[in-house]
């Protein structure tokens, strides 16, 4: 579906998965904190998307393996995560890596709402319960016609 019909977009920022064991089972028990709560961020017009440095193939594998419904993007280039400062220089080389899971929270222009530098498993249900109810929906204009 496309993110312009949702007013807010959650980005949850998560590392590569061959970044570590603990790593990858910290994302994994989010991603599906995440897909449990989906009908409930939808009901608050909140499209949640994963974005990690990891190819094609790794995302695929996450969301088999995690069943999950929402899209995960591959931000191989780092650019998305730069942007909205979820990344860190690597050690001694140039290149800039999520190291740790973060989130932010932005509106359908992309302008940044709420930023989440670190998160945990308890995230998806705390952040739930920080956003604000959706804005009453407008009459399409099926239902327009209808009215009259």
């Amino acid at each position: 579906d496309l993110l312009l019909l949702w007013v807010q977009v959650l980005l949850w920022f998560y590392p590569k998965a061959h970044g570590g064991k603990n790593r990858l089972v910290d994302c994994i028990t989010v991603g599906r904190k995440f897909e449990e709560l989906v009908e409930r961020f939808k009901a608050k017009a909140v499209k949640i998307v994963g974005v990690s440095g990891d190819e094609e193939d790794g995302n695929r594998k996450l969301a088999s393996d995690c069943g999950l419904s929402y899209p995960l993007v591959c931000d191989t280039s780092g650019h998305i995560s730069a942007e909205y400062g979820a990344v860190e220089r690597e050690d001694a080389g140039a290149e800039f890596i999520t190291k740790r899971m973060s989130a932010v929270l932005v509106d359908r222009d992309g302008k940044l709402m709420q930023c989440w530098p670190e998160v945990d498993s308890g995230f998806p249900e705390e952040c739930l319960k920080t956003l604000a109810p959706a804005p009453p929906k407008r009459p399409s204009i099926v239902e327009f016609t209808k009215i009259k």
